[in-house]
């Protein structure tokens, strides 16, 4: 019996569907931050980094940090992942960070057959330190401040922190102290804690050391790789004053030897988001700068495999659907929208309508005529309408269907082919000279038949582009924030 086990690629189980073959950025991402540590390291320079990965909503960013973890996982690094969406209704991003941290790098710890009440003990300076930083940040905030985080769930976050190091000498001391300050804040009408700036300096000098410390420990472990990678997903949807916070604490808390971050943005969006705190007239591209070391952008996706992505993650069997022959669902899709010249962020949002009305699809046993759907979508999110297409360059230019009897293509243009599907008007048999008549036969003959019986009121039939425009309007009353 042959031991073919050798040969498996272990990191194919981890890119799994990875149908926009994010495993190459992946390697390229690792790569790159590995050699330009070194490069800093020779240069005398702090061996840390910022790498900001730009993509549209929608391209995939979640996907690609949830499987670059494990990847750099299999190259034996610490890698932690933070959902910075998720946890934005706390007031400090620094708690949401450390929580991530502290259980990655516990869970190495007692990977390495560690006990875990000797884990506790390495662990236990960091949590002290961390619970400092977070207390101080608290008390400086006066009594508006105070009273909007203490009567939140962001005391829950601090309660995790402080809840883990109960029973060691020295704690009960400062959480009285943190109760009474709160109390007195509270009734002190807004008075500000006096020193506070000095108090957090001394705090976050102190944390970033017990994070050295207990970062260089696990380090130090068999099997374990320098650099720790902190990937940070879903900056741009966080609240502005939340994402911009969180960027300072990256970069003068969490800034340290032998500590990669990456951060997952869409850009141009934090951009916006930092003129909306700082003012239009802010230069929000030039802020991000300053924390950022570098922006990596994902290698220009297939729009063909983009598609494929799309309808597989929601759940759009190609089976619900009809298009001519020789094309399949995705092609006839990637296909126009490639004409179209439409981006992978419009791509998006145009699959996201057809998902709507495939949800709002009153006939069990009709498939829906793409070609048509598809036109009629993209109208709508262009802000266009059926006037307008015929200036359209995509109007004018052509599609192929195959001709019966063998010869050349049929090829017709777009604006021809759209509004023949959307007409569904009757065909004679004589007519049927390829597959673009064919499929306009067949998909009439079971539109009628569906429509009649789904509308027995109606004297006459009507078309397939008035039945989908009445869909569309309750697809619009339904869309997504």
């Amino acid at each position: 019996m042959n031991d073919n086990s050798e040969h498996i690629d272990p990191l194919e189980h981890i890119w799994v569907g990875d149908m926009l073959e994010r495993r190459k950025d992946a390697e390229t991402i690792r790569q790159f931050t590995l050699g330009h540590l070194e490069l800093r390291d020779r240069a005398g320079q702090d061996r840390t980094y910022v790498l900001n990965l730009n993509a549209d909503w929608g391209a995939g960013k979640t996907f690609f940090l949830e499987r670059f973890k494990r990847h750099l996982e299999h190259f034996e690094h610490v890698a932690v992942y933070v959902n910075a969406w998720e946890d934005d209704y706390s007031d400090d991003p620094f708690l949401t960070v450390v929580d991530a941290m502290q259980r990655e790098l516990t869970a190495k710890l007692l990977s390495q057959e560690i006990t875990e009440l000797e884990v506790r003990k390495k662990i236990h300076p960091f949590f002290k330190a961390a619970k400092k930083v977070a207390g101080n940040a608290m008390l400086t905030g006066g009594k508006h401040f105070l009273a909007r985080y203490f009567g939140n769930e962001a005391i829950d976050l601090v309660g995790g922190i402080m809840k883990y190091d109960e029973g060691w000498e020295g704690d009960s001391d400062l959480d009285e102290a943190i109760q009474k300050t709160i109390k007195l804040a509270i009734d002190a009408t807004g008075a500000e804690i006096l020193n506070s700036y000095k108090i957090q300096r001394e705090a976050q000098r102190d944390f970033k050391k017990a994070l050295e410390e207990i970062s260089q420990e696990v380090l130090s472990l068999d099997n374990v790789n320098a650099p720790i990678f902190v990937l940070i997903d879903e900056l741009d949807r966080c609240r502005p004053s939340y994402a911009i916070e969180l960027l300072e604490r990256v970069k003068h808390i969490f800034s340290l030897k032998n500590f990669v971050f990456i951060l997952g943005t869409d850009t141009e969006q934090l951009g916006h988001a930092v003129r909306g705190v700082y003012g239009q007239g802010f230069d929000g591209p030039r802020y991000l700068k300053r924390f950022i070391d570098r922006t990596y952008t994902f290698q220009q996706s297939n729009t063909l495999d983009f598609v494929q992505h799309k309808l597989n993650r929601l759940g759009l069997s190609e089976e619900l659907f009809t298009v001519p022959k020789p094309y399949s669902v995705s092609s006839y899709i990637s296909n126009f929208l490639d004409n179209a010249e439409c981006s992978l962020r419009d791509i998006d949002q145009i699959l996201e309508i057809v998902e709507t009305f495939v949800a709002l699809w009153p006939y069990e046993n009709l498939k829906i005529d793409m070609v048509t759907l598809l036109h009629r979508v993209y109208l709508q999110h262009q802000d266009k309408n059926d006037v307008d297409f015929v200036g359209d360059p995509l109007a004018k230019r052509k599609i192929s269907f195959v001709r019966h009897g063998g010869g050349e293509d049929i090829k017709l243009e777009y604006l021809r082919v759209v509004q023949e599907a959307g007409e569904s008007y009757e065909i004679k048999s004589h007519e049927v000279d390829g597959s673009w008549k064919e499929w306009l036969w067949l998909k009439v003959d079971n539109e009628n038949q569906a429509y009649r019986k789904r509308n027995m009121n109606r004297s006459r039939i009507v078309s397939t582009r008035q039945e989908y425009e009445e869909m569309l309007k309750q697809v619009v009353a339904l869309q997504r924030d």
